[in-house]
């Protein structure tokens, strides 16, 4: 029986003895998302913080969700830099010195963007051979392919593009530090 109750309850599946004692738990534990103490004053409060523990914690399909929660935030994109003069370092693999405007690198990012888009199906393919020929970053050799990355890997407009976009699809001109970038998500 449960103490609350004159019926049978079943086992609760956070350590509350009835709802009561949840609710409190959800009071002290919004109290604290916003800064507030869930300490009394009292020295006699019997408030102790709670630690619950989940026999899954330790057990194979925690440590197996884990992973695949892990494998979800992976990545792989293949991106086209065009840098400017304002670039936190402006040459590359083409050019010793990079003059161009800001305004002029989205111009030609968005002019091959143009290009791609309009090769269809062979899109993955025209990308690689435009990346090849006129990336300013090192990834041009393969293709502008950057492998697999996990958050907080790369500068965070480059990761919230690459991880807002679908496998198969192409990103609008992306600003960052490096450049003007567009990125396609390949996995």
């Amino acid at each position: 029986f449960h103490p609350c109750s004159s019926y049978p309850h079943p086992p609760h599946p956070l350590p509350f003895a009835c709802l009561t004692d949840k609710a409190i738990f959800v009071a002290r534990w919004l109290n604290i998302r916003e800064g507030k103490s869930s300490r009394s004053n009292d020295d006699d409060s019997d408030d102790e913080s709670l630690h619950f523990s989940n026999d899954d914690d330790e057990g194979e399909d925690h440590r197996e969700k884990r992973k695949q929660r892990k494998e979800k935030e992976k990545v792989r994109c293949s991106h086209l830099l065009v840098k400017h003069r304002d670039s936190r370092r402006p040459s590359s693999w083409r050019q010793q010195k990079i003059t161009i405007s800001e305004e002029k690198a989205v111009e030609t990012v968005l002019e091959f963007r143009a290009m791609i888009l309009k090769s269809g199906y062979k899109m993955g393919d025209t990308f690689a051979e435009l990346a090849s020929k006129y990336s300013d970053c090192s990834s041009a050799r393969a293709g502008g392919d950057l492998g697999f990355f996990t958050r907080k890997k790369m500068q965070k407009p480059f990761e919230d593009a690459s991880f807002a976009l679908q496998i198969g699809e192409l990103s609008q001109a992306v600003r960052t530090d490096s450049g003007v970038h567009i990125i396609l998500r390949t996995g």
